[in-house]
């Protein structure tokens, strides 16, 4: 039995069936436990992904049946799962949650993909933040009078911790939706590992911003083997995102 749980959370970048499948051979080699892979579609690629981990094992949840929108897959191996009714009345597509068995207790995973910033479409950015108050105002009442325990949000959150370098001058105030987390009392698990390191999840053409987030609750600070990115993924144009991956002791 490993002595970790691996958990993943990589933007997909809504794939063809080709570079799904490219896709696929890299995640499954890194033998996760839990797999959070955002910007995914009821495609021909998202279809590929889902029987293809499925095939290898995992149990694949997406929080709706159908949507031409984006939606978010969370994929498990190797523990039992616990529905989790929890959900979004906005986007609910964007959200999925679990509960997971394992040796360090019930771990409540919570995948995310929050909408993107468009400097040119303030529409974009209307939506942008109505989806994160929604989630805020959601995640509140979820665990309101509830102790905050073994809980992991993870996925692209579009979100820039305070003092990022480089400094993104179009960034409004509220989408350092980053305060939120720590002050729900979560914790950056990079940053956590990392207190001083610079680096970057996904790289435009003039740009580079670290918008892929694993945020955990305090208990389980004491469990946190490594936190890093894998640019793998991005380097070798299999999405334009580097992939995160989080280990934890058991």
């Amino acid at each position: 039995m490993s002595n970790e749980i691996k958990i993943i959370t990589l933007n997909i970048q809504n794939p063809s069936e080709k570079r799904a499948y490219e896709q696929l051979k890299w995640i499954v080699n890194q033998q996760a436990n839990i797999l959070i892979l955002t910007e995914a579609k009821f495609s021909s690629g998202g279809f590929l992904i889902k029987k293809y981990l499925i095939s290898n094992g995992y149990k694949v949840m997406t929080s709706v049946e159908e949507s031409k929108e984006y939606v978010t897959i969370i994929a498990v191996k190797g523990f039992p799962t616990i529905e989790w009714d929890f959900s979004l009345t906005l986007l609910p597509n964007r959200m999925t949650v679990t509960k997971i068995q394992t040796p360090i207790g019930v771990l409540n995973i919570i995948g995310l993909y929050v909408p993107s910033h468009n400097n040119f479409e303030p529409i974009k950015n209307e939506r942008k933040e109505d989806f994160q108050k929604k989630f805020i105002d959601t995640l509140t009442s979820e665990y309101h009078n509830k102790d905050i325990e073994n809980l992991l949000i993870g996925g692209d959150l579009n979100v820039l911790e305070p003092g990022h370098q480089p400094m993104i001058p179009h960034f409004r105030q509220w989408e350092y939706f980053y305060d939120f987390f720590k002050n729900f009392g979560l914790l950056d698990a990079f940053r956590f590992v990392n207190p001083h390191k610079i680096e970057h999840s996904w790289f435009g053409k003039t740009m580079y911003q670290r918008l892929d987030h694993f945020f955990v609750s305090n208990d389980l600070i004491p469990y946190i083997k490594n936190c890093l990115y894998c640019h793998e993924p991005r380097l070798t144009k299999l999405s334009d995102h580097s992939a995160l991956v989080l280990s934890l002791k058991i």
